[in-house]
C-alpha cells in the first residue's frame, strides 16, 4: 500500500511561523543586551585609546628629546597630542599637532568631567612634570580615571 505521505516534502507554513518567531523573540532580547552593553563598551574602547595616546606622546617625548603634551578640552570633549617642535618648547608657535581625538565619535555618549586636567607634559626623559588626572563618564554614569604620575606611569582605574 502506497500513501501520499511519504511524497511529501518541504515545511508548513505553521512550521515557517514558528521558527520567525523564535528567531524574532531572540533578536529582540540580542537588541536589549547591546543596548544595555554598548555605553559601557564605548567608555572602555574611549579609556583604552586615551591611554594609547598618552604612551604615544611619551614615547614621542623620549624618541625626540623634547617636551611632548596632551591638551584637554573639557568644552568640546576633544583632546591634541602636541610635539614641542624643533625648538623644544611648548606654546612657542613651532608646536606640531600629531593627532586630534574628538570623544564624539564614541557614539556621543562619552564626555570629560570637569576635574579633568588642561594638560599632560611628558618631558625628554618620558617623565610626567606633575600628576594630572583625566576623568571620563558615559551616559549610564559609570566613570573612569586616568592619570598620569610624575614617574610618567599611566594608570587607569
Amino acid at each position: 500500500m502506497h500513501t501520499d505521505c511519504q511524497n511529501q516534502r518541504g515545511v508548513t507554513l505553521v512550521e515557517l511561523l514558528v521558527v520567525v518567531a523564535i528567531l524574532s523573540i531572540l533578536g529582540v532580547v540580542t537588541g536589549l543586551f547591546l543596548l544595555k552593553y554598548l555605553p559601557e563598551h564605548h567608555l572602555r574602547s574611549a579609556t583604552s585609546s586615551l591611554s594609547q595616546d598618552l604612551r604615544q606622546a611619551q614615547m614621542g617625548a623620549l624618541k625626540r628629546l623634547r617636551p611632548w603634551a596632551v591638551d584637554f578640552d573639557t568644552g568640546t570633549h576633544a583632546y591634541q597630542i602636541i610635539d614641542s617642535g624643533p625648538d623644544a618648547n611648548l606654546d612657542s608657535g613651532d608646536d606640531i599637532v600629531a593627532k586630534t581625538v574628538n570623544l564624539i565619535s564614541y557614539s556621543g555618549t562619552i564626555r570629560f568631567e570637569a576635574g579633568t586636567g588642561a594638560r599632560a607634559r611628558f618631558n625628554e626623559d618620558g617623565m610626567g612634570t606633575g600628576t594630572v588626572q583625566i576623568v571620563m563618564s558615559n551616559s549610564r554614569g559609570t566613570v573612569t580615571t586616568t592619570e598620569i604620575l610624575r614617574t610618567g606611569a599611566i594608570r587607569v582605574q
